[in-house]
């Protein structure tokens, strides 16, 4: 099989993967949640050697900046829905035990929170580290 992505060579000779096709690559195998893990698997051994590490690194960064924006979604629908009162959920003609079954709320919105105040707080400590040296 034929690597998806080319790499490109940066001016300090890091290989690099082209972002757009990364991003087409993690797409397809994250709309397609049933063979999650077999396309991933596949894009990573149609690689060899540097290729490879270049590639799930790659894969992975770009992951976590969008766990990152996902986990911050998350705690503002949970702050949100956490200021709603009686009224709020009459005028949108919904309850809360749709709202919390809907969002899911307690399985999905909460621990998403817990995510972003937890990584808030360690970007906080190694700001302070940093201020510190």
């Amino acid at each position: 099989m034929q690597p998806a992505l080319a790499l490109a060579t940066l001016d300090q000779q890091e290989p690099r993967f082209d972002l757009t096709t990364l991003t087409k690559i993690r797409k397809d195998i994250i709309r397609n949640e049933k063979t999650l893990q077999r396309l991933y698997l596949e894009e990573v051994e149609s690689r060899v050697g540097e290729e490879k590490w270049e590639f799930i690194k790659a894969f992975n960064e770009g992951m976590i900046h969008e766990t990152n924006i996902i986990t911050k979604i998350g705690a503002v629908q949970k702050q949100l829905v956490d200021t709603w009162t009686d009224g709020d959920y009459t005028s949108m003609g919904v309850t809360k035990t749709q709202v919390f079954k809907i969002l899911e709320y307690e399985s999905v919105l909460v621990p998403l929170a817990n995510q972003s105040e937890a990584s808030d707080a360690r970007k906080n400590r190694s700001k302070a580290k940093l201020k510190g040296l």
